[in-house]
């Protein structure tokens, strides 16, 4: 029996992009306090 591997819809290069830019955004938090939940909010 064999298993259908075909791969998902990756997203597009802008929503990857929105992804890292939120993730970093948590990083703020070593600057600000609640940086790190005020950052990906923003964004």
């Amino acid at each position: 029996m064999m298993i259908d591997q075909t791969p998902l819809n990756t997203p597009g290069k802008e929503v990857r992009q929105w992804a890292m830019i939120c993730h970093f955004a948590a990083f703020i938090g070593l600057i600000f306090p609640f940086g790190n939940l005020l950052g990906p909010l923003i964004v």
